[in-house]
């Protein structure tokens, strides 16, 4: 059912977006070329990096907790009653990630973001294969 309900909202999200009017770009259309875009996004190549990663990361996250963890608890004979705080525990987990600053300023930005990176490939391997 939550699986349901995620992806009809999705869904209608989706073909209502073909009903958007589109937003009237500024009248120096000519400057805006993808060699610019291009050249600006390598201006700003960190920024980039750090936005996709996070993306990546937020889409993962939302994809076990909307399609494997509730199996997960279920396969693990939780009762459902409890899913709302488990919820709840993880939603704390991710608000303490303000801390993350502390971690990079001691291992630098690169080694953090690789190894978040590796602990979430691990916990959703983890997740995947386990049955308990």
């Amino acid at each position: 059912m939550p699986v349901l309900a995620t992806i009809f909202p999705f869904g209608v999200s989706f073909i209502l977006c073909f009903f958007l009017k589109d937003v009237k770009v500024s009248s120096h259309k000519d400057k805006l070329k993808l060699s610019i875009i291009i050249e600006d996004l390598s201006k700003i190549k960190i920024i980039f990096i750090f936005i996709l990663a996070t993306t990546l990361i937020t889409e993962a996250s939302h994809t076990i907790d909307a399609f494997l963890n509730q199996l997960q608890y279920i396969r693990c004979n939780i009762d459902i009653k409890y899913f709302g705080l488990i919820n709840v525990a993880c939603q704390l987990a991710c608000l303490s990630s303000g801390i993350a600053h502390k971690f990079t300023k001691k291992f630098g930005q690169f080694k953090t973001l690789l190894s978040l990176t590796f602990i979430i490939l691990f916990s959703i391997t983890v997740l995947i294969f386990n049955a308990n």
